[in-house]
């Protein structure tokens, strides 16, 4: 039970890495990119119909971080 817990407590982190280090990239990016156009500014400019890279490995951690969560506490 620990160790499943462990892993979903770093695939949370790993997530949130991932989404700050995205938001990180694209911060500096002109007004008229896609990921500012598109993207969620408070979200690290998170594109959720671009999902492709990034945006894809945050979505995998964190529906595999919330599915250990919940095997593991059920």
């Amino acid at each position: 039970m620990l160790v499943t817990l462990g892993l979903a407590i770093a695939l949370y982190f790993l997530a949130v890495c991932l989404l700050v280090h995205h938001g990180f990239k694209h911060m500096n990016d002109p007004p008229d990119s896609p990921a500012k156009d598109e993207g969620l500014p408070w979200l690290c400019y998170f594109q959720l119909k671009d999902v492709s890279n990034h945006e894809t490995w945050i979505l995998v951690c964190l529906t595999n971080a919330v599915t250990l969560t919940a095997v593991t506490l059920a």
